[in-house]
């Protein structure tokens, strides 16, 4: 939990050593790590939020950089040269000065496995764990002139502590929600610290007061007093947006927000399972298997609540979802767990991620939920065995209609009859099963849209991707998404091949053209890797359809 960006002044720095004794240069370097068998192998740490205040490494100032960590011993990251330390300031060739943890990670995952990383590094010293620790290496910035006026309002509460018992002690935790969703808990000690750290970096702002100490054991009713203490403090701190950003505050309410860059998606292997928990042991002793409490949004547009542990996976939060709300086998199998984002797009979550570090970027905005799910299946042939499932088709008939709402299934403006059959077939089956007949031969059904992206098929224009399970298709827009005239269909038995370039952030395929050479197009999209993804997964539907057909 330390804030090791607020270290002193780095000038005279003569250089760290890596892990082979190796004295590494105080500038800026280059690093290739290559993904093994137990991932990247390094942990990454940093700020939540976005900007903040310029700090100096070598004499050089740098916006807030995200820091690693930890490093695996004998991983790919210590092979490469990574120091624990380490200040990130480039992935994959992308500035990442002032970004956000999310946003870096997010970089990181999506580069496939060959990750360039720039990075500083600082000086070999102790790293704290202990915000009152850690505050005593800010006192070079206290004269900073902070201002306290900008205020911004968090529903942070205090409603409820519960009672820790280990082998060595029991002791009282105070639970911490934000928008009615626990985010931590923390003991009266960890606010003590919280308190000294923050008033010796913001030397010149009047804190509150925090509830006293007392030397005996608490009633009830002091400790509910207490508790309603504590509340009002972190209430008031929390509302000075200086503070509020600042990363004492982030990583005191967000323990949660170090990130693993360590194992691949598909990896099962009982040893790299070892290694995780090498990387995590440093980690509070009860932060990873607190139990969370996540909303779903269901295809119905129903939501469901599921436990899972804070650092859970997705596979997990689904097998916790299907659990819950019996849903069969095989209907689970054809839906997901996706990412809502603004654009009215949403992004397949990767069986191993986080999913509720996912949700806890979303709820901070004060949305009920970002996480949904939905059908990961293109076939309509495969889609209509699933329908004498009821809950498959209610919620196969959910997504056609939610599909036509937003525009990514075209209907006919006098198509009456459609849009009657639809607002009468909810909840029955009969009569759904009537609707999607009609609505699988519109154009747009099955198919998944993404956002307006740069194509070198066009030099001077964008194009809107659509991926369905006859074919890809390059929509002609303009610089605003709004579709022009020219569209491209690229039919599926055309396509000779297809990858990304992860240098390039872009998805490409080559395409047969009948007396003439293959060409290559390059779809540009932050979105490149899930657009490879929908594209694996139709080849392996048209492969199964075609081998039940044989």
């Amino acid at each position: 939990m330390a804030d090791i960006d607020d270290q002193e002044d780095q000038e005279g720095f003569d250089g760290s050593a890596d892990a082979n004794g190796s004295q590494v240069p105080p500038g800026p370097r280059n690093v290739i790590i290559e993904k093994i068998e137990t991932g990247f192998g390094f942990n990454v740490r940093g700020q939540v939020t976005e900007g903040g205040q310029m700090k100096s490494i070598n004499g050089e100032l740098y916006a807030p950089l995200q820091h690693v960590s930890a490093v695996l011993k004998g991983g790919a990251a210590e092979k490469a040269g990574i120091i624990v330390g380490d200040r990130i300031l480039a992935v994959n060739g992308v500035d990442v000065e002032g970004a956000t943890h999310k946003q870096v990670v997010d970089l990181i995952r999506s580069g496939g496995d060959k990750l360039s990383l720039s990075v500083i590094a600082v000086p070999t010293e102790p790293v704290s764990t202990s915000l009152s620790q850690v505050s005593n290496a800010s006192d070079d910035y206290q004269d900073i002139d902070y201002d306290y006026t900008e205020r911004k309002t968090l529903p942070i509460s205090i409603p409820d502590y519960r009672t820790i018992e280990t082998a060595e002690e029991t002791y009282i935790v105070f639970n911490i929600y934000l928008s009615g969703k626990l985010i931590c808990s923390k003991r009266y000690s960890q606010f003590v610290d919280l308190h000294n750290a923050l008033k010796r970096h913001f030397i010149d702002y009047p804190f509150p007061k925090l509830p006293g100490k007392w030397p005996f054991s608490l009633s009830e009713q002091k400790l509910d007093n207490r508790r309603r203490g504590l509340e009002t403090y972190i209430e008031k701190v929390s509302a000075v947006k200086v503070i509020a950003e600042h990363n004492i505050m982030q990583e005191f309410l967000y323990p949660e927000m170090e990130e693993e860059i360590n194992h691949s998606e598909n990896s099962k292997h009982s040893d790299a399972q070892a290694h995780t928990k090498q990387l995590l042991a440093h980690a509070a002793p009860d932060s990873a298997s607190t139990e969370v409490e996540m909303r779903i949004q269901l295809p119905d547009r129903s939501i469901c609540t599921v436990c899972i542990p804070r650092h859970g996976s997705t596979q997990h939060a689904y097998e916790q979802l299907v659990k819950k709300m019996e849903i069969s086998e095989e209907t689970a199998m054809a839906f997901s767990l996706f990412q809502m984002l603004d654009n009215n797009f949403i992004r397949l979550l990767a069986p191993t991620e986080k999913v509720h570090e996912v949700y806890i970027d979303n709820y901070k905005n004060g949305e009920v939920t970002c996480i949904a799910m939905k059908r990961w299946l293109f076939n309509t042939k495969l889609e209509s065995q699933l329908c004498h499932d009821d809950t498959a088709l209610n919620y196969i008939f959910w997504e056609a209609s939610d599909a036509i709402s937003r525009g990514f299934i075209t209907i006919e403006e006098h198509d009456f009859e459609l849009k009657t059959l639809r607002d009468t077939a909810k909840g029955d089956p009969q009569k759904q099963i009537q609707y999607l007949k009609a609505v699988r031969k519109l154009p747009g059904y099955g198919s998944i849209t993404f956002p307006f992206c740069k194509c070198d098929a066009r030099k001077d224009g964008f194009v809107i991707v659509s991926v369905g399970i006859k074919n890809l298709k390059l929509h002609a827009c303009d610089d605003h998404g709004v579709l022009e005239g020219n569209v491209i269909d690229f039919q599926w038995l055309s396509v000779a091949s297809y990858d990304v370039n992860h240098e390039l952030s872009c998805f490409y395929f080559e395409y047969e053209r009948e007396g003439k050479k293959p060409r290559t197009i390059k779809v540009y999209t932050p979105h490149y890797v899930f657009m490879k993804h929908c594209v694996d997964k139709v080849m392996e539907e048209l492969n199964t359809v075609t081998s039940g057909q044989s």
